[in-house]
């Protein structure tokens, strides 16, 4: 789940003054069918629509081709769909029930997972013949090319163009209030899923006005190595923002929480999530000495607290995993070959949109 699905659902929300929202989302049968396998199951891509600001209602187990029937089952008006509409649309587009919106250009789930199939770190602008080898059975944290994977090359860098109008969009706009509990919580918060929903929840209830220290692509790449981050500092805050639990976000935020940053922000409480925040292939030790030297200032002040790591798991042949990023780069990277079938397949539907691709106004 990216900025591009965020933007569809902002934009479906604006098409009418006081829109009902409601986000029809496909079973893993009907997407595998469609265009192959998802990378995140049924209930975590239902976890993740729910948690969206602009969504009013969530239907499951929707059809890739709307009806007529549906829109009336639903009581909708009129379904919304990017500008890169199918022919599967044309039963409601001919009923004159069909709204275009605009695709967000520069991000999309081929070109993410592209990125990390292709395991360089040249689309957060480090060095281009930073490559990882295989050498080690943990496929999280070193990887290795696949000779098909020349044919992606110009994936290797993002398109991805942040404008002061999109983070505009995005934001809710309102500071806090006279009197507010403020809550500060940080983290690198990179290929956006559930378990970071969770956390952002948790810390909203602790108060009343939540801040996201989001960190930035060289210190993210510095502390996780690899070709961490996945998705960089504007991409990570856009699906940060659209998030329904959080009311601001601190672009570029410092790895060490300081003084400054506690006064400037008037915050109460400061949330600790390790998995949001240090490597799960570190050791317990290493990462206790990590959040002793972030954390001492929140501590000293007795302002620190530490959730709990989500308690989702998930099931993953005879494995029971705790669902975080690594999980998520090791169900791309341990279904490599399926993946790649389904980048080509993408990658040249996507080819065909950019070159015939009409106009239309984004709200």
């Amino acid at each position: 789940m990216h900025s591009g699905h965020y933007n569809a659902l902002r934009q479906a929300k604006l098409l009418f003054k006081n829109c009902v929202l409601v986000a029809g989302v496909h079973s893993d049968a009907e997407i595998t069918a469609a265009k192959g396998m998802p990378v995140f199951n049924n209930e975590e891509r239902l976890d993740l629509v729910r948690a969206c600001k602009w969504v009013d209602e969530v239907e499951f187990d929707t059809p890739y081709n709307p009806t007529i029937e549906l829109l009336d089952r639903l009581e909708c008006q009129y379904v919304a769909h990017g500008d890169d509409i199918t022919a599967t649309y044309k039963e409601v587009q001919d009923a004159g029930r069909l709204k275009i919106i605009k695709r967000t250009e520069g991000v999309s789930t081929t070109d993410i997972v592209g990125r990390l199939l292709l395991m360089t770190r040249e689309h957060h602008s480090q060095s281009a013949s930073d490559q990882f080898e295989v050498g080690s059975e943990n496929t999280t944290s070193q990887f290795h090319r696949s000779s098909s994977m020349q044919n992606f090359s110009a994936y290797k860098d993002s398109n991805f163009l942040p404008t002061t109008r999109r983070i505009t969009q995005f934001a809710n706009g309102d500071p806090p209030k006279r009197g507010a509990k403020i809550v500060y919580i940080d983290g690198s918060f990179d290929l956006f899923h559930p378990g970071h929903v969770a956390a952002l929840k948790a810390a909203k209830e602790l108060g009343d006005f939540l801040y996201v220290g989001i960190h930035n692509d060289q210190v993210v790449n510095d502390k996780l190595g690899s070709n961490y981050p996945i998705c960089t500092l504007h991409e990570r805050a856009l699906c940060v923002l659209a998030c329904k639990y959080v009311d601001e976000v601190v672009f570029g935020a410092p790895w060490e929480v300081t003084k400054e940053l506690i006064t400037l922000l008037n915050v109460s409480y400061v949330v600790e999530v390790a998995d949001l925040k240090f490597s799960q292939e570190s050791g317990e030790q290493e990462n206790a000495e990590q959040s002793a030297h972030c954390y001492h200032v929140p501590r000293e002040l007795g302002i620190h607290t530490t959730l709990a790591e989500p308690e989702e798991e998930v099931l993953v042949g005879d494995e029971s995993r705790q669902l975080g990023q690594a999980e998520v780069v090791s169900r791309i990277v341990n279904n490599r070959l399926d993946y790649l079938k389904k980048f080509e397949k993408k990658s040249a539907a996507e080819d065909e949109y950019n070159e015939g691709r009409e106009h239309v106004e984004e709200l």
